[in-house]
């Protein structure tokens, strides 16, 4: 709903309702085969937020705005909840009993009040400052492993062992417009603070695992950084420059022997190049260019073997190495076909993702090689030779695309 009292203020409220499903896992293997079944329990939640804001020019130079929210959220059967010795789950340690729960049936509840409050003060007709702060809760988190392997995400909904992540950001900024609104830039800096954030153990086994609260371990973090754009609005030519400079941290007791690390997502630096050109009525492209820092990702120390395997070993710090920067170029060409008096207008695009081929890493596999044979499949007693391996995979070099739109 919106409230308008005059020309110089806004009001606005409402709810907002949101309904989460975790599918359970389910596999049932064909007759005779190998492979165990699995079953799973569905994770089942309801978040219900009510939020009040408003905004209002107190002056021609200053303006401000607020609001508050208020977010309530309730996980929800059917489920089962183990419970554990001290209410501490372990995963060397089975749990001591289990609880049912029916349809609808409440597990665990959680609440709180969201405020938010922004301000804008004009230096001039072209020039403003402004500054922001806001409170959020997520009750939806994602566990991310830290090897350089296959990237598993477990997305971790709010529960009896696992408390919502409460997030302040403050921001302030320096905006300017240039050449009648031309050209934009603009200067912000910002600073969040995380409280009951998760993250995996060392080790940890997260596919398949019912009881994910004891491979989880919980702390707090932070994150800084400053961003700067460069947008052109008009012309036969426009797009934008950005660029972004962030820390991520976490300190969490259990991981990196309690001292911080920075998650997979930390990249210190992201730049983006986005040009647009119409050449005339018909014709017109685009080129994208990114750059960022890889990854942050935990790169074995050393191996060992067992039973003729070579096993990789890792450091206790977390997250000490990255992944090569990624970069890529991707471009595209506009065609649109003449409408002559028919009653529908299309067009056709070529585009070309990732340009010049760079080879991205997704993932690396250390391994070894048995004789000079990166798939080695004979007995322990041909073994002549074996050696570490490193192998890196990418998901596309240059892909080109064509295509045809039309609308009426």
């Amino acid at each position: 709903m919106d409230y308008l009292p005059d020309s110089r203020s806004q009001i606005d409220w409402g709810f907002h309702t949101q309904y989460y499903n975790f599918a359970p896992i389910d596999l049932r293997p064909a007759p005779g085969s190998i492979i165990e079944p699995i079953e799973t329990n569905p994770n089942l939640g309801i978040q219900q937020n009510f939020f009040l804001q408003g905004s209002r020019e107190l002056t021609e130079r200053f303006s401000v705005e607020g609001g508050l929210r208020w977010s309530l959220y309730g996980r929800v059967g059917p489920g089962v909840q183990f419970l554990y010795e001290n209410d501490l789950p372990n995963p060397e340690l089975p749990p001591i009993d289990t609880l049912q729960f029916g349809a609808l049936d409440l597990m665990k509840f959680y609440q709180g009040f969201e405020p938010r409050v922004g301000m804008r003060y004009l230096l001039g007709p072209s020039t403003s400052l402004k500054a922001a702060f806001n409170r959020n809760f997520q009750y939806v988190q994602v566990a991310a492993n830290s090897s350089a392997g296959l990237p598993i995400d477990r997305w971790v909904p709010a529960g009896p062992y696992i408390e919502p992540v409460r997030a302040d950001q403050i921001a302030a900024g320096v905006f300017q417009n240039l050449a009648d609104n031309k050209w934009e830039l603009s200067v912000e800096g910002f600073y969040k603070d995380f409280r009951n954030i998760i993250d995996l153990r060392q080790g940890a086994n997260v596919l398949f695992n019912d009881a994910i609260e004891t491979e989880i371990l919980t702390g707090n973090g932070y994150a800084y950084g400053v961003e700067f754009l460069l947008r052109k609005n008009v012309g036969k030519t426009n797009g934008w420059l950005s660029y972004t400079y962030s820390r991520t941290w976490r300190v969490i007791d259990g991981i990196s022997l309690g001292q911080r690390f920075n998650p997979r997502f930390d990249r210190p630096h992201d730049l983006a190049l986005v040009l647009n050109h119409t050449f005339n009525e018909r014709w017109s492209g685009n080129v994208n260019f990114i750059y960022t820092t890889g990854q942050a990702v935990t790169f074995p120390i050393g191996a060992y073997i067992v039973d003729n395997q070579r096993v990789p070993l890792f450091s206790d710090l977390r997250n000490e190495d990255r992944f090569p920067d990624y970069h890529r170029l991707d471009f595209s060409i506009n065609y649109k076909v003449p409408d002559r008096g028919r009653k529908w207008r299309s067009s056709w695009n070529f585009s070309m993702y990732n340009a010049y081929g760079r080879r991205n890493p997704f993932s690396y596999q250390f391994t070894e090689i048995v004789n000079d044979d990166l798939n080695f499949a004979g007995s322990p007693d041909e073994i002549v030779s074996r050696r570490p391996a490193i192998v890196m995979t990418y998901l596309f070099t240059f892909l080109p695309a064509l295509s045809y739109n039309f609308e009426f």
